[in-house]
């Protein structure tokens, strides 16, 4: 591992390469779920031995790099036939991902007595909210990148009925082939199966693989009777501080289902809504037009509030986007207006003029619509992912405090800030087999 000076001008922001110690061995049982770690949030989370205890500066940075090796699959020789020439050579491959330096921080907009500060545990609340959003954040993070980072041969569309995206329709749901699709699919990537016990005293064990869906999605899967009757409560009865009770749907066939939430009105990397941040202009049928998008200020003039903090909503529709192979065309969507309106015909794709505050909506629904602030927008489609042991490598420094004193040192605002980064894990063929996505309708 390089050994760098940051107090040197030479070493001043340079990148550092880090090797993890321990390969990562192709295609063997592996459980996922001692990473279940309930207090961050996370789905994954997997803290690997090149973890750092120091850091470098936020404007270095740092790479993580990490080796696969393939299990031996030679011949080798019989007798007296010498060794010499009939070696096996030793497949590997190497991955890596940089580490990025996350930060997030809330302002009080008035001073508090002194007394108050001793005495409520001032910004003691302003910290929780912090913490609560790096947990859901590191989250969403790393499923953005794991769907990103799949393969095209291993992304399906309406259960594998239609070969684009496009061509999903609403007979398309999650069913019987979902669950028969995502299993064959992981089966024929010879991917890591999971296992671990869920009566440990009787000896039951599970052995299989994950599904992560969005929640809405589950929930409308579960409205069906089929369902309910073949679904098996193979994990109830855990506690909310054992990583099994993230399997709260339990499992169909070999998939233990996991469900991925809604945060705050804006979808989940699965299934992400958006939100109308402010009222606009009439789009006519068969038109088009850039509108706002975050969370409105409800006042009399319907502010935009998405500038305070700088609050990016459209970054897991733009994975959602590049990774269904509908960046140009969009996405089928609907409109549920607060006074319970539905408007059908939508299709949104990432804004023209600043991707990060507006997305561009396509009225087909024929007749004019008007977006105003807190319209919620809907994809009508969703993705549904099976997962194997040893899919995604998540990283993540120790989350840290920051200050902000004015008056004497009275704290006026507090920050989060993390290292933190993941890569999804291919095999000695540079292949994401542990990782397969179904592109499905949902209503």
């Amino acid at each position: 591992m390089v050994t760098l000076n940051y107090n040197t001008t030479a070493d001043a922001g340079t990148t550092v390469e880090v090797w993890a110690k321990q390969a990562i061995v192709d295609r063997r049982e592996a459980s996922i779920f001692e990473y279940l770690k309930d207090y961050s949030n996370a789905i994954i989370r997997q803290d690997d031995e090149g973890l750092r205890s120091t850091y470098p500066q936020p404007n270095e940075g740092y790479t993580m790099t990490y080796q696969n090796e393939g299990k031996l699959i030679g011949a080798g020789v019989s007798g007296q036939t010498s060794l010499v020439g009939s070696e096996e050579k030793l497949r590997k491959n190497s991955f890596s991902y940089n580490a990025l330096f996350r930060r997030h921080g809330v302002a009080k907009d008035k001073y508090v007595q002194n007394i108050d500060i001793a005495e409520a545990g001032y910004v003691g609340k302003e910290r929780m909210l912090l913490t609560e959003w790096q947990g859901r954040r590191k989250e969403a993070w790393d499923i953005a990148r794991m769907i990103a980072g799949v393969n095209p041969q291993n992304k399906k569309y309406g259960n594998g009925a239609v070969g684009a995206f496009a061509s999903i329709t609403s007979s398309h749901i999650v069913d019987d082939d979902t669950f028969t699709l995502i299993s064959k699919t992981m089966t024929s990537n010879n991917a890591h199966p999971v296992f671990f016990s869920a009566d440990q005293e009787n000896g039951n064990m599970f052995g299989g693989y994950v599904m992560l869906i969005d929640e809405t999605v589950a929930q409308d899967m579960l409205t069906s009777a089929d369902f309910s009757a073949f679904i098996d409560t193979f994990f109830q009865g855990y506690g909310y501080e054992n990583p099994l009770a993230k399997v709260k749907y339990g499992k169909k066939q070999n998939l233990a289902i996991i469900p991925v939430a809604q945060d705050d009105g804006f979808g989940s990397p699965l299934r992400p809504s958006v939100i109308v941040a402010k009222d606009a202009s009439a789009i006519n049928n068969s038109a088009n037009a850039d509108v706002q998008v975050g969370l409105p200020e409800f006042t009399t003039s319907f502010q935009d509030y998405t500038p305070d903090g700088k609050i990016n909503f459209t970054e897991f529709l733009s994975a959602y986007l590049t990774a269904s192979g509908t960046t140009s065309s969009g996405i089928a969507c609907k409109i549920e207006k607060a006074d319970g309106t539905l408007v059908t015909g939508i299709t949104v794709k990432l804004g023209s003029t600043n991707t990060t505050y507006t997305i561009n909506i396509a009225n087909g629904s024929g007749a004019s619509y008007t977006p105003e602030a807190g319209d919620k927008i809907v994809p009508l489609s969703s993705v549904v992912m099976g997962m194997g042991g040893q899919a995604y490598i998540s990283h993540q420094s120790a989350p840290m405090f920051s200050v902000q004193t004015e008056d004497y040192g009275m704290e006026q605002g507090v920050g989060i800030e993390v290292w933190e980064g993941g890569t999804v894990v291919s095999n000695t063929r540079g292949i994401v087999n542990n990782i397969c996505l179904d592109f499905v309708y949902a209503s």
